[in-house]
């Protein structure tokens, strides 16, 4: 029987590759017992799919292996915890929600804040109505994991919203139907079910991984794989767990210097301490937001806000691991020479390069590593994917197969109907055939009483 020194160990990487070669090699050096399954936390369903493909390329066969999302792991994680008396799902969880909300339109009076509303819960159309409430579970399903000090004031009847530097702002006249909302949700709540929410059961859990010297069924190992974001309270999970297993976090970063004071908002979080170096020893949180361009990479200070948020936390956690008095992290940027235009982009991000210092290199005729393309609507934006698609699958060396390839689309419910209409067009003997899966979470496509 192999052993697994518990612990927690960060790797920082602008590369998946460079991520999933080093968790292969790590797999391969430390193997799990035959039959113990390895779990792998990733942000999304198409993103599992990749991790399970590329670990059976790589080691020959992925088996025993549950690629999963962070939250469904935390509630099995909660119910092995605190017992198996406990629901399967959370009464407040996404979905449990958008038919509480729904309910509250049969209501025949609502709070006062609620008026503000009414006009949405009760809309005739049903399709509508439950559009409106799967937005505001949506909403409410993130407070959950990223606000839930926000809800427990709200539950309080304290409808405020506390910042990142303890700040106590009020709740915009415009917005207070929010926490009147909450509250109706909670209210309908037995006090069984109150006990089943999230941000209560998560400080049992923690309670709990602290205070058990040994918790029989844990997994002797998790790799949190290309997530570039990570709730605090999922952040707090995993740092206890390192009491009792390998915790080992793949880090997608696009830059290897500190870069978190670039991005709008730097000023909540000024008290912070910093774990990446400077680029130049050049402090940005001294630099004014209007000469930022002159150090810092533009696309990053755009794009970053999210990821910003999370170095930071990163910066400012204490991990309660014993002997530590910091995260033990590992380096994994690319160093390749940039040959293409859109590597050239990522290498100026990755070195946090102005503008000014960009390499002016000409594009090569034959460069296609970034392409624009326009047009009119969504039916022929995919169309014109399509013949992109079957240009690069018949043309690229080394030859591309389609599972290679990841479509990315910011809201793909609205793109089912046009993808099925396009690709569906060939069967799978004509050679414009391309097999393709939509890695699609939400339950619009399996349950047809929504359509």
């Amino acid at each position: 029987m192999s052993t697994h020194p518990p612990g927690l160990v960060v790797l920082h990487g602008n590369r998946l590759e460079l991520l999933q070669e080093a968790v292969v090699h790590w797999m391969r050096q430390h193997p799990l017992d035959p039959l113990t399954e390895e779990v792998i936390l990733v942000n999304s369903i198409g993103a599992a799919e990749w991790v399970k493909a590329s670990l059976a390329e790589s080691l020959g066969i992925c088996a025993a292996t549950r690629a999963e999302l962070p939250g469904r792991f935390l509630w099995r994680l909660y119910r092995k915890i605190l017992g198996r008396a406990m629901a399967e799902r959370s009464p407040l969880d996404r979905q449990a929600l958008i038919w509480r909300i729904m309910k509250l339109a049969l209501q025949n009076s609502l709070p006062a804040p609620l008026e503000a509303i009414a006009h949405l819960l009760r809309v005739k159309d049903p399709e509508a109505r439950y559009g409106f409430a799967s937005e505001v579970a949506d909403l409410f399903d993130q407070y959950q994991n990223y606000r839930s000090s926000w809800l427990a004031d709200w539950i309080q009847g304290r409808n405020q919203l506390t910042t990142a530097r303890g700040e106590r702002l009020p709740v915009p006249a415009t917005q207070a139907w929010q926490p009147a909302l909450w509250r109706c949700l909670w209210q309908e709540l037995s006090p069984t079910e109150q006990a089943f929410t999230l941000p209560v059961l998560h400080q049992q859990v923690l309670e709990g991984l602290h205070r058990n010297g040994k918790i029989l069924g844990l997994p002797p190992r998790i790799v949190v794989f290309g997530i570039s974001t990570l709730p605090h309270s999922t952040l707090q999970i995993l740092d206890a767990l390192a009491h009792h297993c390998q915790v080992l976090v793949a880090l997608l970063n696009p830059c290897r210097f500190h870069w978190s004071d670039i991005v709008e908002g730097r000023e909540l979080w000024q008290a912070v301490q910093r774990r990446q170096p400077w680029r130049h020893h050049h402090d940005f949180s001294m630099t004014a937001f209007e000469d930022m361009h002159v150090h810092a990479h533009p696309l990053l200070a755009a794009w970053g806000r999210q990821g910003r948020d999370f170095m930071r936390q990163l910066d400012a956690y204490d991990p309660s691991v014993p002997d530590t008095t910091d995260l033990p992290r590992v380096d994994l940027f690319d160093e390749r020479i940039p040959r293409t235009l859109l590597e050239e982009v990522q290498c100026a991000i990755r070195d946090l390069l102005p503008l000014a210092e960009h390499p002016l290199n000409a594009v090569a005729a034959t460069d296609r590593s970034l392409i624009f393309h326009r047009a009119h609507s969504p039916l022929r934006e995919v169309q014109v994917l399509q013949d992109q698609l079957l240009d690069l699958l018949t043309q690229a060396s080394p030859a591309l197969q389609p599972r290679q390839i990841v479509v990315m689309i910011p809201a793909l419910e609205d793109y089912v109907p046009f993808i099925e209409a396009v690709f569906d067009r060939y069967e799978s003997g004509d050679p414009r055939f391309i097999p393709y899966e939509i890695a699609l979470s939400r339950p619009r496509l399996s349950t047809p009483l929504i359509h």
